[in-house]
């Protein structure tokens, strides 16, 4: 899947405006971000507006989350394995 096809199976979620997925993924990373978001759309409150790199980091902004679980998205978008 690329980024494109994420924001676009996603987009009820995605603040309207907003970049989305923007960092280029590995497939496995990719099918177990898109695993997560499957669970998380799921809440009525859920909305995300950025996936991406900072300074070799995954950052990632969303509503509806724990913080564990945002930990969780940055970590794998860090690895990216």
């Amino acid at each position: 899947m690329r980024n494109e096809d994420f924001n676009e199976k996603y987009s009820d979620n995605l603040t309207d405006g907003a970049k989305g997925l923007d960092v280029p993924l590995s497939y496995d990373v990719m099918k177990k971000l898109d695993e997560y978001f499957q669970e998380f759309q799921k809440r009525y409150f859920f909305n995300y507006s950025l996936l991406e790199y900072r300074n070799g980091k995954g950052y990632f902004e969303a509503k509806g989350l724990t913080v564990d679980e945002m930990w969780m998205i940055e970590d794998l978008l860090t690895n990216n394995k």
